[in-house]
């Protein structure tokens, strides 16, 4: 019997340990996540803020053609920007059915151990 409760125990104790892990490693990549985010809007803002600047600068002494192309370039520029975000989201679901894959292959593992 106290073989059996100490078992028991420790399983306990390993499930706790592995629960405690997973949650960590969540709110890390969280945390990252949120870091990645801020500065990607800070560094948008930015770009903005001196696109305005130079349209105004621009609009007072430049013709309209010169505007247009720097439209042009901004909307291409946004483009590019919105391509890296749709890779990073790829790459993050990718990283994310991994993890899956190799959640289930454990478990499958644990299954056969116990089989066995």
């Amino acid at each position: 019997m106290s073989l059996k409760l100490n078992i028991s125990g420790q399983i306990k104790r390993r499930r706790r340990r592995s629960r405690r892990r997973r949650s960590r490693r969540r709110r890390r990549r969280r945390r990252r996540r949120r870091k990645r985010r801020r500065k990607e809007k800070k560094k948008r803002k930015k770009k903005k803020k001196k696109k305005r600047k130079k349209k105004n600068h621009l609009r007072g002494e430049a013709s309209r053609e010169e505007e247009e192309e720097e439209e042009e370039e901004e909307e291409e520029e946004e483009e590019e920007e919105e391509e890296e975000e749709e890779e990073e989201e790829r790459k993050r679901k990718e990283e994310k059915e991994e993890d899956e894959e190799g959640r289930k292959s454990r478990k499958r593992k644990r299954r056969r151990k116990r089989r066995s």
